[in-house]
């Protein structure tokens, strides 16, 4: 099975996001950065971040920042995808910024620091959402959100991540002659749906964490539900075998997910 989504590591359940629209800059040269409670916050930090960035950023008062707790997170944790400069979206006439993987927290701040090093810091905000999206004002240092929690889902992706799986699931299983191919198919769409389904189910009803843990409980139990569904409707074969092939196609799967990810 392959778990990716835009932005995110293949192959490792779908991530939650946070997409920041900035309005009201002065310019278009400054840094951006999610403060989070260094008490809260789920992820183990880092000193710093120094799979993207140089040492020379430590000098940033968006790095030195630290009020009641609140520290910058992606310029120290590696495990927040995104980045410190954003894009220009000329429809909109906003900068935007994406934030993904495991490092996104529930409850943040916004922080940003112009070519002058002053900073500006926005309210705390909880957007109770896997992939928020908010509007930060940087002339008021308000910060609210703009979508729901299932209408930025991106479906797209979801669609792509099913036909790549499949693909690949049925290159693997012509070796292994697993018979009808059609099976192969069923199989794989019903445990992604099953899958994503959990995941985003459990985010909307507990957290992060919840559907960290159902991910990967689930993906555990995935390989059984399609070995049983294997010898269920595929023809008669090697019950060694097939549970080889099941193994063997999710394993494949997983490394080619991380590879183009």
């Amino acid at each position: 099975m392959i778990i990716f989504s835009n932005g995110a590591k293949a192959d490792m359940g779908p991530k939650p996001s946070i997409t920041v629209y900035v309005k009201n800059f002065n310019s278009q040269s400054y840094y951006l950065d999610l403060l989070v409670n260094e008490k809260n916050y789920a992820i183990k930090f880092d000193d710093f971040n120094d799979r993207k960035y140089s040492p020379e950023l430590k000098n940033l008062n968006l790095y030195k920042y630290n009020k009641d707790g609140w520290i910058a997170a992606h310029i120290r944790n590696w495990l927040l995808f995104g980045d410190l400069h954003g894009k220009y979206d000329k429809e909109k006439n906003m900068m935007v910024h994406y934030f993904t993987y495991h490092g996104v927290p529930e409850t943040f701040k916004i922080i940003t620091e112009n070519e002058k090093g002053e900073i500006v810091v926005s309210n705390e905000i909880t957007p109770h959402q896997f992939r928020a999206e908010v509007i930060f004002d940087m002339s008021t240092g308000k910060v609210i959100k703009i979508s729901s929690p299932f209408r930025t889902y991106d479906f797209k992706y979801f669609i792509f991540l099913i036909i790549f799986t499949v693909i690949i699931e049925l290159l693997i299983s012509i070796p292994f002659k697993i018979k009808p191919k059609k099976v192969v198919v069923y199989v794989n769409i019903f445990t992604q749906l099953l899958l994503q389904a959990s995941i985003l189910a459990a985010f909307k009803l507990y957290s992060f964490k919840a559907s960290y843990v159902v991910f990967y409980i689930e993906e555990l139990a995935i390989v059984f539900i399609e070995y049983f569904l294997y010898r269920a409707y595929t023809k008669p074969l090697n019950k060694k075998v097939l549970a080889f092939y099941t193994v063997l196609s999710n394993l494949v799967t997983f490394l080619i997910g991380i590879l183009i990810s």
